[in-house]
């Protein structure tokens, strides 16, 4: 190599002023976001929860004052005891394409112990536990959403 190059490679570095102000702001950036998703959970204790199918509320519960409201025949009780409730949800009169929800009324948590929908189960890895989380089965269009103060407890019949 000649002196002008070697001079030349020195000269050239691999990042210049603005290169690394570009990246700083980036990390800057992404930080941000990153606190703004994960510090604004909210983590309220959550005061009841409901089930909808397909978008129509089909059960409700809430565990302030322990009501519930079955609006669907498909809703079955399958264990009721002081600590839990097990509730099995079909999506039609076919004893098929149901969901298995655990409820457990000290700790105020609601997951999924059982579905047959033939895809990956991702419903069942899921847990409610504050009113940040939400339960979705995409086959069998299932959401079980927390509710709280201010949110409509009651299901609209009719």
């Amino acid at each position: 190599m000649s002196i002008a190059k070697i001079k030349q490679e020195k000269e050239n570095k691999i990042f210049k002023r603005w290169d690394i102000l570009v990246y700083a702001i980036i990390l800057v950036v992404i930080a941000v976001l990153f606190l703004t998703v994960f510090l604004t959970k909210d983590k309220s204790e959550i005061e009841g929860f409901k089930v909808s199918i397909d978008g129509s509320i089909v059960y409700t519960y809430n565990f302030d004052t322990k009501e519930e409201f079955i609006v669907d025949k498909n809703i079955q009780i399958l264990e009721r005891t002081d600590s839990n409730i097990k509730i099995r949800v079909h999506l039609s009169d076919l004893q098929s394409d149901y969901n298995i929800l655990n409820v457990n009324l000290q700790d105020r948590e609601i997951e999924v112990l059982d579905t047959d929908c033939s895809v990956s189960k991702d419903c069942m890895s899921m847990k409610i536990k504050s009113m940040s989380d939400t339960i979705i089965c995409v086959p069998h269009k299932l959401i079980v959403e927390p509710t709280g103060k201010g949110d409509v407890k009651d299901p609209s019949v009719g």
